[in-house]
């Protein structure tokens, strides 16, 4: 699996490009308008992008999803699915995988006490200006690389800024053999529970 990392300074806009070297396939995550970036890394990688998904729909002005997904040969959408369809898949016997999320309130006191390794997944920008005390940092495009740091059998609480690129921190971690779970609201949630951060 390949998990490339993309971020526009100017913009506070960060994305991602997920791909598999066994299908030479690629999926983009929250595309920034400028596409370019992500054609060089597939055709480095010898991956073909297939897909972009929107996790900050609120963010749109970045977007390049929408723009130019012709580009790369998406021009025959077939739309999207609700969730129930994942339910019929999983009905009809398809391996399904899922991670957990907790509150800030629900973990607070595992992270406090050590039971719980804290992994900060944001950028080094986001994380010098403030952190959870105790946490551990690893830039999400960096954790395929160093998944296997955090495989000490204690349960990883994964965190971003606001909750989405840890979500996809924990699935990766997951998919290491890492019992992990995603921090629902990120830092944000955690400061606006009055939690400890500091700098």
């Amino acid at each position: 699996m390949l998990l490339q990392y993309f971020y526009d300074q100017k913009l506070a806009h960060a994305s991602y490009m997920i791909g598999c070297q066994a299908t030479g396939e690629a999926i983009v995550v929250d595309p920034g308008r400028h596409i370019a970036p992500y054609l060089r890394a597939a055709k480095a990688n010898d991956l073909r992008i297939v897909a972009a998904t929107e996790t900050h729909i609120h963010a749109d002005f970045v977007s390049g999803a929408l723009r130019d997904l012709r580009s790369i040969g998406a021009d025959r959408l077939g739309g999207y699915f609700q969730l129930d369809a994942i339910e019929t898949l999983a009905a009809d016997g398809y391996p399904i995988s899922s991670y957990e999320e907790a509150t800030p309130q629900q973990v607070a006191a595992g992270i406090q006490s050590g039971e719980y390794l804290l992994l900060d997944v944001r950028n080094e920008e986001e994380w010098a200006k403030g952190h959870i005390p105790g946490a551990r940092h690893i830039m999400l495009g960096y954790l395929p690389q160093r998944a296997g740091e955090l495989l000490n059998g204690q349960k990883v609480v994964v965190l971003c800024q606001s909750g989405h690129r840890s979500a996809i921190g924990a699935s990766l971690l997951r998919s290491a053999g890492a019992d992990a779970i995603s921090l629902q609201g990120g830092l944000e949630g955690w400061q606006k529970a009055d939690l400890p951060v500091e700098q």
